[in-house]
């Protein structure tokens, strides 16, 4: 009989239990620390703070993480619970509607308030992924140079040119020149052609 009437109860606590899991808005990453919300705004005591960033793989920042991201440029208008049972909230213009028109990072003891969590993972992913980024740029630029240099060659002629002269009953003579041309040839891929540039002749 009484099983009757308590499983209601005991039907409503895993409920009420996920509905203090549940986050309304998330901001971004700086460094790994990022603000969250629970179902509503500042309705989150410090032990729900610490279920919901455990929930999302993180955990409540520490002061120094924060300070951190603050000088990455994270900024809220919203306090947040840190692993010390402190809320903070994160100003760098002010704003009468935030801290009271204060800027920096201000401390207030609060029973309710949002969370602010950290995860390692967060900042590594953003960080391979821009290295990822460069190393394909630098490859990009590589390839690019070693394909202009490939395509042009230069060449060295040596060749031995016969010329005569004469001035009436005097002999003939023969002087042998020798001519130096030096070539840059391209090569041009759409028809396998290459275009002198440059002959001098000595």
């Amino acid at each position: 009989m009484w099983i009757i009437f308590l499983a209601p109860f005991f039907a409503f606590l895993p409920s009420s239990r996920s509905q203090n899991l549940a986050v309304r808005s998330r901001s971004c990453s700086y460094v790994g620390v990022f603000h969250v919300e629970g179902t509503q705004r500042y309705n989150l005591t410090f032990e729900e703070a610490k279920s919901l960033c455990k929930h999302l793989s993180a955990s409540l920042a520490k002061l120094e993480e924060v300070q951190k991201a603050y000088d990455a440029g994270l900024q809220t208008c919203r306090y947040g619970w840190i692993d010390d049972g402190r809320s903070v909230i994160l100003r760098h213009n002010a704003h009468k509607s935030c801290a009271s028109n204060q800027t920096g990072i201000r401390i207030l003891n609060r029973n309710h308030s949002d969370a602010f969590c950290y995860d390692a993972k967060d900042w590594l992913v953003i960080l391979l992924v821009i290295l990822a980024v460069l190393f394909i740029l630098l490859l990009c630029v590589v390839a690019a140079t070693r394909k202009r240099c490939c395509g042009r060659k230069q060449t060295l002629v040596i060749s031995k040119v016969s010329s005569a002269e004469g001035n009436g009953t005097s002999a003939s003579f023969t002087q042998q020149q020798e001519t130096i041309k030096l070539m840059n040839t391209e090569k041009i891929p759409a028809s396998n052609s290459e275009v002198v540039d440059i002959s001098l002749n000595e």
